[in-house]
């Protein structure tokens, strides 16, 4: 009730006009770069949400799916612009850490809620329990695929990176573990040390990378 459109602070024609605006111009920066492929993977989310806000958000696991998946066309979408290929481990951690996030999410609303999906319908499809252990088995599978990841680079120093994920990965299941809805966003701007736990990783892996 409290995002922008819900709120009425953004109008239903102007998030329309603004969504539309941004895929134009998301359109016209992979042109200008010259990747046409890119293209495809714009189109691709445009679409995919439309479905899910269209009835798909209301199917069990389907809406979860879908949320993964738009982290991964990100990531496609970025390696396609800068033609940097990514590593297979790579994307399995982040389909297993946006599982993560989507089923805690999930479960931390049925926690709220009940499982009777007043605010949201899905909700009565799933139960704390399956949600709670999927989602505990996906963060375990993100830390393994992540430390795989690591071991594939050239350098040692990536090795180090791994404990600093799996801090992270435990503050963020201490925050999600209390009063919280689960939405990501939501826990990160929430919490100041896992802003700086998150700023510590992003700096070490940029030093390592570019340093």
């Amino acid at each position: 009730r409290l995002r922008p459109i819900a709120s009425g602070a953004v109008s239903v024609l102007q998030a329309k006009i603004i969504g539309f605006l941004c895929m134009i111009l998301s359109i016209t920066l992979s042109i200008c770069v010259g990747n046409f492929a890119s293209v495809f993977f714009v189109l691709l989310y445009f679409i995919m949400n439309l479905l899910y806000s269209s009835g798909l958000k209301n199917r069990p696991l389907v809406d979860v799916i879908i949320l993964a998946f738009g982290f991964i066309i990100r990531v496609i979408y970025g390696a396609a612009l800068t033609n940097i290929p990514i590593s297979g481990w790579l994307y399995l951690t982040i389909w297993t850490g946006a599982f993560y996030m989507g089923l805690g999410k999930r479960r931390n609303e049925i926690q709220k809620q009940g499982d009777e999906g007043k605010t949201r319908p899905v909700l009565k499809y799933y139960t704390y329990s399956f949600l709670d252990k999927n989602m505990y088995v996906c963060v375990a599978l993100a830390i393994v695929f992540y430390a795989l990841w690591a071991v594939e680079r050239d350098n040692p120093l990536f090795l180090w990176s791994v404990p600093i994920m799996m801090i992270i990965l435990m503050k963020y299941s201490l925050d999600i573990e209390g009063n919280s809805d689960g939405d990501p966003i939501e826990v990160i701007t929430h919490d100041k040390t896992l802003i700086l736990l998150v700023g510590i990783f992003a700096t070490y892996l940029g030093y390592i990378i570019y340093a």
